[in-house]
């Protein structure tokens, strides 16, 4: 299989920041993430008695095996975060990162 480079890569401009530079840009992430991704806040009830709740956030993009290497790049751009396998049982699914 012929390597592709995705369009929105293709069109985006490796950043400087803090003298390294970055695999791609925040307009890139940005469009993977409305293509691709999502968040996710869970808010747990009070634990104490001020009141206060666990809040959790999270952040998600979920691609195709083959494109594995653009969330690679997105961590590296991030400086955070872990890219892993999510074993798909159905069977008109891929098997995703």
């Amino acid at each position: 299989m012929e390597n592709i480079t995705r369009s929105q890569l293709r069109h985006s401009t490796p950043i400087i920041l803090g003298g390294r530079t970055k695999p791609v840009s925040p307009d890139y992430v940005v469009g993977l993430t409305d293509d691709e991704g999502c968040f996710y806040v869970l808010v747990r009830p009070p634990y104490n008695k001020q009141g206060g709740a666990m809040v959790q956030l999270q952040f998600f993009i979920k691609v195709k095996e083959e494109d594995k290497s653009m969330l690679d790049k997105v961590r590296e751009t991030l400086g955070c975060g872990s890219v892993y396998f999510q074993k798909e049982q159905r069977k008109n699914h891929t098997q995703c990162y």
